[in-house]
């Protein structure tokens, strides 16, 4: 009933509240909730366990837990995120499993066949988009090239994606050095470009640490600078530093939320 229980939460997750694949993580908690299970169905059927059993159980659970709770509280990751840290406690519900398989041959095909289902589910019912995720019932749009190619989205972000990977293929050659500041990193691995910011993380900021840097290493100062109309609300920028990097630069695209900047030699 347990199991049965958090398979209907995760569609209902899935499905009503239009969460993350990995939203809230149950999938991670399967392994380990029927690990727990079968070790206390054993030691109430078998009587007393062997200790290697005893040791793998509690090794395995502890474990689990402090690298769930290192991962949450230690990182900037969400419940749902950190929760990928239980995939250990799975390893050790295998050997109760295997026992669990000679005892009730009948439940344990129902379980397999319900984990099965959840994973195919999981896979099928949500899909990742360009940017996010969606239902399957949505209109979808293919990433026609670039990283992300062969990858169904939403239209809206599949289009955007397509014509900005045009737009740079275009006006940025290949091999030049770029600094991009969007949230939208994956926009660096659109062609060869050489990454001119000390950080590549999801939520950049764009501050005055970018010309202490270029200061360090006066090879990476940007030939191009694009400049995401999009990401203002989920980088942390400065008007001043926005100002004085573009104030020597030539404005080559202003299209889909996009400028595009190509800057002279050594404009800093």
């Amino acid at each position: 009933m347990l199991i049965i229980s958090l398979i209907l939460e995760q569609l209902f997750v899935w499905y009503r509240l239009q969460k993350h694949i990995e939203y809230p993580g149950f999938v991670y908690l399967l392994f380990p909730l029927w690990g727990i299970y079968c070790y206390f169905r054993c030691k109430k059927s078998s009587g007393e366990l062997a200790p290697v059993y005893k040791a793998l159980f509690w090794f395995g659970s502890i474990t689990s837990l402090f690298l769930l709770l290192a991962a949450f509280t230690a990182s900037n990751t969400m419940l749902y995120e950190s929760a990928d840290y239980m995939a250990i406690g799975m390893l050790v519900s295998l050997c109760y499993a295997e026992r669990e398989t000679l005892e009730s041959p009948v439940f344990w095909k129902s379980f397999v066949l319900l984990f099965v289902g959840l994973a195919v589910i999981h896979k099928g019912f949500l899909l990742y988009n360009i940017y996010g995720h969606d239902t399957i019932f949505v209109t979808r749009q293919k990433a026609e090239e670039g990283p992300m190619a062969g990858i169904y989205g939403r239209y809206s972000d599949g289009y955007e994606y397509n014509i900005r990977g045009r737009l740079l293929d275009e006006f940025i050659p290949r091999g030049s050095k770029v600094l991009i500041a969007s949230h939208k990193s994956i926009m660096y691995l659109q062609e060869d470009y050489v990454i001119c910011n000390y950080s590549t993380i999801s939520t950049p900021t764009i501050d005055e640490r970018l010309f202490q840097y270029w200061t360090l290493y006066p090879d990476k100062v940007p030939e191009y600078i694009v400049w995401d109309k999009g990401s203002e609300g989920y980088i942390a920028t400065n008007p001043e530093v926005n100002a004085r990097l573009v104030e020597n630069a030539e404005l080559l695209v202003d299209d889909e939320g996009l400028l595009i900047y190509r800057l002279p030699a050594n404009p800093y």
